[in-house]
């Protein structure tokens, strides 16, 4: 019995290292000095691939050389492109932009049906829409600030993760680490994919 107790306080003991350590990385890359070498090639990279970014909500003002697309509704015109990858962001982190169940679901469909499309909702009014269209348990209301539906490795999937309560609080003293979760995403879609 003191056998099992002593293996349990080690399995606790390694889960809690195991925790300590992602989240000092964490920090570790987010307070990492940066030249911008890395970001310029990774925009270069989006460019060579042909990724499209269309952005709807919220101008998120990202510096002049991040290309994307401000559009002012997410009906089929606007969000129909032929190229080789189309990222779909909406924004509504300020709980403005106007989506219904309907849009949710026709920008489902179009995903099912079009493998060049991945999409992300970043905010959490209409989460339990996302939830109820997408038919799933995933989304966790109390983390969770965004889901994305996208093409991973070739299989469409659902991203969680992409921006949480976390990053949004960590953002208040580094504004620049939303536009870096952008192009970790649509970075990790064009990667997955090749």
């Amino acid at each position: 019995m003191k056998k099992v107790g002593i293996g349990i306080l080690c399995i606790i003991g390694a889960l809690l290292l195991y925790i300590t350590v992602i989240e000092v990385r964490k920090l570790w890359i987010i307070h990492q000095p940066d030249d911008g070498s890395d970001r310029r090639e990774q925009l270069e990279y989006f460019a060579e691939h042909d990724a499209k970014v269309l952005w709807y909500g919220d101008d998120p003002k990202f510096p002049e050389d991040f290309k994307y697309e401000m559009i002012q509704s997410v009906d089929d015109s606007n969000i129909q492109r032929n190229n080789d990858y189309v990222f779909l962001f909406i924004d509504d982190l300020s709980g403005t932009a106007n989506v219904t169940e309907e849009d949710i679901a026709r920008i489902k469909k179009y995903a099912d049906t079009n493998s060049n499309f991945n999409f992300y909702y970043i905010g959490t009014d209409k989460l339990d829409i996302f939830a109820k269209v997408f038919e799933t348990e995933n989304i966790s209301m109390s983390l969770d600030m965004s889901y994305g539906y996208i093409v991973h490795e070739g299989n469409r999937i659902e991203h969680l993760g992409l921006w949480s309560k976390e990053d949004a609080e960590a953002a208040k003293e580094s504004p620049e680490n939303f536009e870096s979760s952008i192009r970790y995403g649509i970075d990790m879609v064009i990667r997955s994919n090749e």
